[in-house]
C-alpha cells in the first residue's frame, strides 16, 4: 500500500511477505533517475530498496542495508527484471 504525502513531497509505503511473517515500512522518493524506498530500525539499522535503470523493458531493484546509520552501505540482494508482454 502507498499513499502520496504533499507535506514532505514523499510516499508512505508499506510492504507485506506473508511467507515470512515480514512488514516494511518505508518513505519513497525519486532521487535522480531512481525510485529510493527507505526505512529505519529502532536500533539504528537503515535500509534502501533501489529501483533504477527504468526502462520500458526492465528495471534493476537492489537492497541495502547500513548498520551505521547511512554511513557506509552493504548490498543485501539485486536484481534484473525484464518484463514480459
Amino acid at each position: 500500500m502507498r499513499v502520496y504525502d504533499p507535506k514532505i513531497d514523499a510516499w508512505h509505503c508499506v510492504w507485506v511477505g506473508p511467507i515470512k511473517n515480514n512488514l516494511g515500512v518505508f518513505t519513497a522518493r525519486q532521487v535522480g533517475k531512481e525510485i529510493v524506498l527507505e526505512t529505519a530500525s529502532d536500533q539504528g539499522r537503515v535500509g534502501q530498496w533501489i529501483f533504477s535503470d527504468i526502462t520500458e523493458k526492465s528495471f534493476r531493484w537492489r537492497a541495502q542495508g547500513s548498520g551505521d546509520g547511512g554511513k557506509t552501505w552493504h548490498v543485501i540482494q539485486e536484481i534484473t527484471v525484464r518484463r514480459k508482454r
